[in-house]
């Protein structure tokens, strides 16, 4: 999951001018922090790209990279598959009313039950004044159900576990392969390289 939550952290600070060379320079060097950087000095710049580290770059960004990408995102969807499953077994489903068909539905949560989802999702965290306050209500014994229903408490940690895998890691792993395209060849990827040493001459970074 790190790799998984460092492509999306730094994903999610993409801008509109990801276009320009600057830019992407600065994303692709947050995005390849674990990865080291590219050497400034003039001397040291014509070694570095006199020798097969280039290559080695390209050969990252082109094949390393996109199964790296590949596995990390799988595993966040099994990931995040077990945390639905896991909210599901936690909160029953069933009718109620006294018709069969049509009934309103009611979501059942025990106590002990409560108390877990709650230090998982809750506890030590922030959140807007309406959403605490039901929370705050919905944790206290007995009279929980009567103040926040639990189908409100469900939706609030489905947003929560959608926010912590964006949505849903198969989008994070298809928007990354396709911006990664564009590093389709050796000019490319030595115009990147280019960038980035611009950008750390000028101290973006």
């Amino acid at each position: 999951m790190e790799f998984f939550e460092h492509i999306k952290n730094v994903y999610s600070e993409i801008t509109d001018d990801i276009d320009l060379d600057l830019p992407q320079a600065i994303f692709m060097i947050k995005l390849l922090a674990i990865k080291g950087s590219v050497p400034v000095s003039k001397k040291a710049w014509e070694i570095y790209m006199n020798s097969d580290k280039p290559l080695r770059m390209r050969y990252y960004l082109q094949i390393k990279f996109p199964e790296e990408l590949t596995n990390a995102c799988n595993e966040a969807s099994k990931e995040m598959n077990h945390e639905t499953e896991y909210l599901n077994y936690f909160v029953i489903q069933r009718t109620c009313g006294l018709q069969p068909i049509g009934g309103n539905r009611c979501y059942l949560i025990s106590d002990d039950k409560r108390i877990e989802l709650y230090e998982r999702y809750f506890k030590d965290k922030t959140f807007d004044d309406d959403t605490q306050e039901k929370i705050s209500e919905w944790i206290k014994p007995k009279i929980a159900n009567r103040t926040t229903p639990n189908y409100e408490i469900k939706e609030i940690i489905n947003k929560i576990i959608i926010g912590k895998y964006w949505g849903h890691p198969d989008q994070l792993k298809q928007n990354m392969i396709k911006f990664m395209k564009r590093f389709k060849d050796r000019e490319s990827v030595e115009n990147l390289l280019n960038s980035m040493r611009d950008v750390y001459i000028l101290g973006l970074v």
